[in-house]
């Protein structure tokens, strides 16, 4: 296939970047809930991130945006013979699986989810090989993130007072998950192997009242072509934040650093991952008003059109 280029010659393009760039066109002209990949994700994930990696042994691992402080407490792993490994979920696993979970939750209104099929189906369309070497990981992850707890504070100056909030909720009320010794596959069979996590009551009706759209066949691309999760938290961040702002917004690097799940020794290392993360995100984020401040203070975000139109919601 041939395309024509300013000087009237015949340019030759790669089979894989004419296949890119059909995927692409197809990720900006065809709705994403035609091609079966509008996504939810919950509000309290789109804003507070999971770390990149394992923080090891840590009591919480803690974030914090503006009046906003956000702590994960680690789950409680126990093996057969009862020993406890403490784990907070790390990793592009947990992400992929909160949104297979807001998606399922929005769509089945229910907080009781069956995996099975549905999960391994999901996660293999966002671009995940699931059993052999990833079954361990994926298990691991998996049970870390069902059994996190989430904890959000809020101290603000109001007057002459100072208000001081917390809460806390599970991300799970209740799981049960069966693995396949040989595949690693979840398993799922009614009356037998019912793999099931039923959501927290305030997390599922966060996810019915404030659920952000994704488009998860962007997530995909994204997912396919990064290591890190950076890339993948910004999309979804950007997904939920540019079409509510009113004006164009500064975001310093500190706040960047703090709302991402990144941590880094030299604030200049973590400008280098933004910059070349967000290549990606607005390859299928075309919309998104995104400028460095020309001061190298931080990013300006302006108000954009929604990655999710709001028509596809309807």
């Amino acid at each position: 296939m041939e395309g024509t280029g300013r000087s009237g010659r015949g340019v030759s393009l790669p089979f894989e970047q004419l296949s890119e760039l059909a995927r692409l066109t197809e990720l900006e002209l065809v709705p994403a809930v035609s091609r079966g990949d509008l996504g939810f994700m919950a509000w309290e994930f789109a804003h507070f991130n999971l770390p990149y990696r394992d923080p090891g042994k840590v009591i919480a691992w803690t974030r914090r945006n503006g009046a906003f402080t956000v702590s994960i407490r680690p789950a409680a792993l126990r093996s057969p013979v009862g020993e406890t490994e403490y784990v907070v979920p790390s990793g592009k696993v947990p992400r992929a699986a909160l949104l297979w979970m807001c998606t399922e939750a929005k769509r089945t209104a229910s907080p009781e989810l069956h995996l099975g099929d549905s999960a391994n189906a999901f996660l293999r369309r966002l671009g995940f090989e699931i059993g052999g070497v990833q079954s361990k990981a994926l298990h691991r992850q998996l049970r870390a993130l069902f059994g996190a707890t989430v904890e959000v504070s809020q101290v603000e100056q109001l007057g002459e007072v100072w208000r001081d909030r917390q809460g806390a909720f599970p991300v799970s009320q209740s799981y049960q998950l069966y693995f396949s010794s040989k595949t690693g596959e979840i398993v799922s069979q009614e009356g037998l192997f019912d793999s099931t996590v039923t959501i927290s009551d305030r997390l599922f009706l966060s996810i019915l009242e404030h659920g952000i759209p994704v488009d998860a066949g962007a997530w995909r691309w994204i997912n396919e072509r990064t290591k890190s999760p950076m890339a993948l938290d910004l999309y979804v961040f950007l997904s939920s934040r540019l079409y509510t702002l009113k004006k164009p917004t500064l975001l310093p690097w500190k706040y960047l650093e703090q709302q991402l799940g990144a941590t880094y020794t030299r604030q200049r290392d973590f400008q280098a991952q933004v910059l070349k993360n967000l290549v990606p995100v607005l390859q299928v984020y075309p919309q998104a008003r995104i400028s460095m401040d020309p001061n190298g203070n931080g990013l300006w975000i302006s108000p954009s059109p929604p990655a999710v139109a709001p028509k596809e919601l309807s």
